[in-house]
């Protein structure tokens, strides 16, 4: 049997969620759908449209693209013109609003028109943005992300004497890591605690929040660390103050090791996350909420075995193996 040829496209940058997820899940599938997977990198998102040669060449070599971000559905589709592949799209966020939000407004008009007209088959990952998007088009399909499962887990839910609190992700407007670190500050002053705050990654912001916080004792910020989320068993509480997402892997990856997971109410994502025990979802994006938030999860009594099968149900590589092969198979690809 031919092995077909799959694309899955991402961009230059290869530690963000949406990178390490796709690959993720493209490398799932492979023994199901008997593919070659190649990764096609592309710089930014919006580099793409300088990029025709490189589009046309994943398009010519292979038989299914899979893409991960707006532009690449539409630049990608747009291309496909001239040699007729199978396309996929994967929606990661709440792109449909955050366009608008960071976009100019003839870019985001285009993208909403072509949207609502096109028929390539969308995959959300999370039910939350399948609802969005099946209110705008159709053709739209729900898979989550698959996740890696970490073997360092908690044996229990009791408290480390000296709270620690982690946060791990880039340092940039969206993950808005002031929110958080302003959040820990303020549950300290508040309960004298004597508690840290460990952060993970880089990012634009970096290294102005280090200048700023650089008088806090108890705030130690790693840089980006490809190996953070298999130390987040040693933390009792992480902070998530993204203003969207999609499907957070850090979060789910978190509630699997037993750790507290303290969220912002973004976009999307929501209605599979507020069934965790050990999740709490602040009522808005105020300091407050995140300290009277903290204190209340921190009492929170759960089984970790739990939580982690729960979450094996549905985000292994197993289970979203499946379900990307049932909706290629109904794609004909």
């Amino acid at each position: 049997m031919v092995k077909s040829r799959v694309a899955s496209v991402i961009i230059q940058d290869g530690s963000g969620g949406i990178e390490v997820v796709s690959k993720l899940n493209t490398e799932c599938n492979i023994e199901k759908i008997n593919d070659d997977i190649r990764s096609g990198i592309l710089g930014s998102q919006y580099g793409i449209f300088f990029r025709l040669g490189r589009v046309l060449s994943i398009l010519r070599n292979n038989d299914v693209v899979i893409t991960n971000l707006p532009m690449h559905h539409m630049f990608f589709s747009l291309c496909n013109i001239l040699y007729k592949k199978k396309l996929i799209g994967v929606e990661h966020g709440p792109w449909v609003f955050v366009i608008s939000a960071k976009s100019s407004i003839v870019l985001s008009w285009f993208y909403h028109l072509w949207l609502s007209k096109s028929k390539l088959p969308i995959i959300c990952v999370s039910k939350d943005l399948l609802a969005v998007y099946n209110l705008i088009r159709k053709n739209n399909h729900y898979i989550p992300n698959c996740i890696s499962f970490i073997d360092n887990v908690k044996t229990n839910s009791l408290i480390s004497d000296k709270c620690k609190f982690v946060f791990v992700g880039r340092f940039d407007y969206q993950k808005d890591v002031t929110l958080a670190i302003e959040s820990y500050i303020a549950y300290r002053k508040r309960f004298g605690n004597d508690c840290s705050l460990e952060l993970f990654g880089d990012g634009s912001e970096l290294d102005a929040l280090k200048e700023h916080y650089k008088r806090e004792d108890s705030i130690f910020f790693h840089g980006y660390n490809a190996n953070a989320r298999n130390e987040l068993y040693k933390f009792d509480v992480c902070l998530v103050t993204s203003k969207f997402e999609g499907l957070p892997g850090i979060v789910l990856e978190a509630l699997h090791v037993g750790c507290r997971v303290v969220c912002a109410p973004f976009i999307s994502g929501l209605m599979e996350l507020s069934i965790y025990p050990n999740l709490i979802i602040t009522n808005d994006r105020e300091i407050d909420s995140f300290v009277e938030s903290t204190e209340q999860i921190l009492k929170a009594d759960y089984e970790v075995k739990q939580v982690r099968t729960k979450l094996e149900t549905y985000y292994s590589h197993n289970k979203v193996r499946q379900k990307y092969s049932k909706i290629i198979s109904k794609l004909n690809i």
